[in-house]
């Protein structure tokens, strides 16, 4: 269309209404590069971009007082201000997801802080029930042959302790048992954020001015 020869068997009227055809503000900025005849049409025509203001914003319009190209400057006006409008909204985004992102890594820190204790509590826990465990052979065996060195040990194991080694390893297992239930959530947690953090980095990428 916008070929030399072609071009010029159109008269502008025909021009301007294949330009006004659902043409738009790229397209037409593209077009005006073509040729000075064309850029004469597009940027003089108030008809053109009336059409592409109505197409584009919706009312009230409100037209300068004074100028020739009355459409074209309420055009060039709304545009920018929807242009900075969309800016201002892309930067709230940007700053609401780096302050996601920061909640984020602070959930991702408290929860593996939390899993560090768990498993510090977890190998304390084991090497009690395997020391209590200990203490159940030595007892088992006190029953069965009561040698003098194995009677002292037991009865002083018995002294320094305020419960039973069999109701003491019971009570280990159940909270050995509990710490697990709570490594498995702190571990799931912990996945659960990294998710997060993997999204929340994905939308600042997109969002980053």
């Amino acid at each position: 269309m916008y070929g030399g020869g072609a071009l010029e068997l159109l008269s502008d009227e025909l021009v301007l209404h294949i330009l006004s055809s659902g043409f738009e503000l790229q397209e037409l900025l593209r077009a005006s590069r073509v040729s000075h005849r064309l850029h004469a049409l597009v940027l003089g025509s108030e008809a053109l971009w009336e059409g592409l203001a109505k197409a584009t914003f919706p009312p009230p319009y409100e037209l300068p007082d004074e100028g020739e190209t009355l459409w074209r400057v309420h055009f060039k006006e709304r545009f920018q201000l929807q242009r900075r409008k969309l800016l201002q909204k892309q930067q709230r985004k940007f700053l609401q997801a780096t302050e996601r992102m920061q909640a984020v890594q602070r959930d991702l820190g408290v929860q593996r802080r939390a899993l560090k204790i768990e498993m510090a509590r977890q190998e304390r826990l084991q090497g009690e029930l395997s020391s209590l465990q200990k203490v159940q052979q030595l007892e088992a065996a006190a029953h069965v042959w009561e040698p003098v060195a194995v009677r002292k040990f037991h009865s002083d194991v018995i002294e320094q302790s305020a419960v039973s080694s069999d109701c003491r390893c019971q009570q280990v297992k159940a909270e050995l048992e509990l710490t697990a239930v709570y490594i498995k959530q702190h571990v799931r947690s912990i996945r659960a954020q990294k998710q997060k953090q993997k999204e929340v980095r994905k939308q600042l990428l997109l969002l980053k001015p």
